[in-house]
């Protein structure tokens, strides 16, 4: 079995997706940290809006991770038939926040396009 070099990065699509968006929220940062004092007061704040938007896009993605690792989402739904009235709650307003951030997510990739 040939070794694989220690640099080499291997990430899964989703994490890939991550780690990209990661790095524009970081390049975004950075930019502001040299534009801003050469802006005008006050006239800055549709940059702001636009520095906003992957870090929203970033952090919607990263809740809906958290969300269906710590609830398990795959699993529940794969087994709906032995979920407790409790478990039931749980799921509903889990889904339901996951559906919010996945639609706040796609609002944010329109208005980036």
């Amino acid at each position: 079995m040939p070794n694989k070099p220690r640099n080499t990065l291997t990430c899964s699509t989703h994490s890939c997706q991550t780690h990209s968006l990661l790095a524009e929220v970081r390049t975004a940062v950075l930019l502001w940290i040299f534009i801003a004092p050469l802006l005008p007061p006050g006239d800055y704040d549709a940059l702001l809006v636009l520095m906003l938007l992957p870090r929203l896009s970033f952090k919607t993605l990263l809740l809906k991770d958290q969300l269906r690792q710590q609830h398990k989402l795959d699993e529940a739904l794969g087994s709906l038939s032995t979920v407790t009235a409790g478990q039931a709650d749980t799921l509903t307003f889990v889904l339901s926040l996951v559906y919010k951030l996945s639609s706040l997510q796609l609002l944010v990739a329109r208005a980036t396009r």
